[in-house]
């Protein structure tokens, strides 16, 4: 049996290595899963540290620890989405590239970046980030809107209708797509 040891007193990836030994023994031992998980946190692997959290958690379901250490990595994303909502746009793209950092992949950190950046008025950056996004999925309705959007800020009408049909084409409802696409057919008709 390995001892539990208090990491806290040691470096992290010192304890990585011990946590490392302990699974290798006992691979259903959830606390030294989810220990390793939050000292991957705790060196900022935050999708590495929600691998190990969520094995912790297929093997019991309830560990408190391991939820919270779960929660802990996702919060840096929804900082993010917090900041932006606060209008705090510079800060949100901090936190989203936080979050890419770990995950280059993440559409929705993409997206909400890509729209920080169009309200800040870079719009070459904000398309680069917007395509980025796309290219990993298509159908994402928030980025197809949001990259409608930064087209029809620089006064590019015509490709601006082709985000926002593609964008109607997943959701014919939504009321503002709608009336953006009306405003950049009337602007064409001027």
């Amino acid at each position: 049996m390995i001892k539990v040891i208090n990491y806290s007193e040691y470096k992290y990836h010192e304890a990585i290595e011990v946590l490392d030994k302990s699974i290798q023994s006992d691979p259903n031992n959830h606390q030294s899963l989810c220990c390793k998980g939050q000292c991957l946190r705790l060196l900022n692997k935050y999708w590495d540290a929600i691998t190990w959290v969520e094995k912790a958690l297929t093997i019991n379901s309830k560990h408190f620890l391991s939820l919270c250490e779960k929660v802990d990595c996702i919060i840096i994303q929804l900082i993010g989405q917090c900041l932006r909502l606060l209008k705090k746009y510079e800060n949100a793209i901090t936190w989203y590239d936080k979050t890419l950092a770990f995950d280059l992949k993440h559409v929705n950190s993409l997206f909400e970046k890509g729209e920080c950046l169009r309200i800040l008025r870079k719009y070459d950056d904000s398309l680069k980030i917007l395509d980025q996004a796309l290219s990993i999925n298509p159908q994402l309705n928030f980025s197809l809107k949001s990259k409608g959007a930064c087209l029809e800020d620089q006064y590019n009408y015509k490709e601006a209708l082709i985000y926002y049909e593609k964008s109607l084409n997943i959701d014919p409802n939504h009321k503002w797509t709608i009336n953006q696409k009306k405003i950049c057919e009337n602007k064409m008709k001027q």
